[in-house]
């Protein structure tokens, strides 16, 4: 059960901006899903993992000791994430769509 190729994280730099420098392009980390068959919970598992792993790289690190670059970070992962929440159900919602016709027939 194969659905989209890829989900996309797409980032609007908004750290660049607490450093006054200037806002570069979107940051983009593509989340392949191609090879999984999200019908099923342990792909689906797999999926998040990778979507946590694209948003660890889209958002980056602060230091331990610099407070306001680990707040900006998690405010970014945590926004990053909420931004494909609607690609990973749409792609989920499909592959289980497909699976329940595949099994009607």
């Amino acid at each position: 059960m194969k659905t989209l190729p890829f989900i996309a994280l797409i980032l609007l730099s908004q750290t660049a901006s607490a450093f006054a420098q200037p806002v570069a392009a979107p940051i983009t980390q593509v989340v392949r899903v191609a090879d999984l068959d999200l019908s099923s919970g342990t792909d689906r598992t797999r999926l998040g993992h990778r979507i946590r792993h694209a948003v660890n790289l889209v958002c980056g690190d602060a230091s331990a000791i610099d407070r306001i670059g680990q707040k900006l970070v998690q405010h970014c992962r945590e926004e990053t994430t909420l931004s494909v929440q609607a690609q990973r159900e749409a792609a989920i919602a499909a592959a289980q769509h497909r699976s329940v016709i595949a099994s009607a027939n």
